[in-house]
């Protein structure tokens, strides 16, 4: 059988089932995404609420996983494992061996996962996950990348951020103790890199992992840095007025095994 032969016929298997569970098939302008071959649109029950989704076969289905969509009708975002295009984290690829032959299997179970992440996420069971998940989401939001060589602990303090010119590609700004510190470790990475725009950062341990939606002004990240350790909020409020709102903030949390950085 030739792969086309073999993708055809994963397919129409596909067709069978989607048609069991009265899914409808749709038309290639209403896809979530471009790299799909066939997508269908159907509700299953989530924490007893009808909830909407898009299942997607990839261009390489069967031997790719079936993807997964929550539609804009969705009402309790943000969820763990939900993107910014509404994509849902089922299996990782190395999963898909065990099912690949038996196509009713790997959709259903497919769209099983998914349930269950969504289902979770109605219900707030798995907040935690966004620890694990936390760059992903607040990278939606970048301006630009900060590299960081002060060693994060738990003590709140005064740091520095300074805008970099150097021929290492990538290297836009450095955020260290002083600005001694940025320039003489500058130095040992690119003799010729030179800093400009000196600015004083605020750094922040945080005791919570924060949650999204993630602050996008100052009231917004004052009322989440609050819900972690409402202390912090004077010495923000004097930082901000004292650098005329133009200071940077720098927060942390601890993970497992390390500390994760955003500013």
């Amino acid at each position: 059988m030739s792969n086309l032969d073999y993708i055809k016929k994963a397919i129409e298997e596909a067709e069978k089932y989607f048609e069991k569970i009265n899914f409808e098939q749709l038309l290639e302008n209403d896809f979530p995404a471009s790299n799909l071959n066939a997508a269908w649109k159907g509700r299953i029950f989530c924490n007893n609420l009808k909830i909407e989704i898009i299942v997607g076969l990839p261009d390489d289905f069967p031997d790719a996983l079936p993807k997964v969509y929550l539609t804009k009708n969705f009402e309790y975002f943000p969820i763990p494992h939900v993107d910014s295009v509404l994509f849902v984290c089922t299996f990782e690829t190395e999963s898909i061996d065990f099912f690949s032959e038996n196509i009713h299997g790997l959709i259903h179970e497919t769209i099983e996962k998914a349930r269950k992440i969504i289902t979770d996420g109605i219900q707030k069971t798995n907040q935690e996950d966004f620890k694990y998940e936390f760059l992903a989401y607040w990278d939606l939001e970048k301006i630009y990348n900060v590299h960081s060589i002060f060693e994060p602990n738990d003590r709140l303090s005064i740091k520095y951020i300074a805008q970099i010119k150097s021929n290492i590609k990538g290297l836009n700004y450095l955020v260290g103790e002083s600005e001694n510190h940025i320039k003489e470790y500058l130095k040992k990475i690119d003799f010729s890199g030179s800093t400009k725009n000196l600015k004083k950062c605020l750094y922040i341990p945080l005791s919570d992992i924060p949650i999204p939606p993630y602050p996008v002004i100052n009231k917004q990240f004052l009322s989440l840095i609050g819900k972690s350790d409402s202390s912090h909020i004077l010495n923000i409020v004097n930082f901000i007025k004292e650098n005329l709102y133009e200071g940077i903030i720098i927060f942390s949390f601890k993970t497992e095994d390390d500390y994760l950085l955003a500013a």
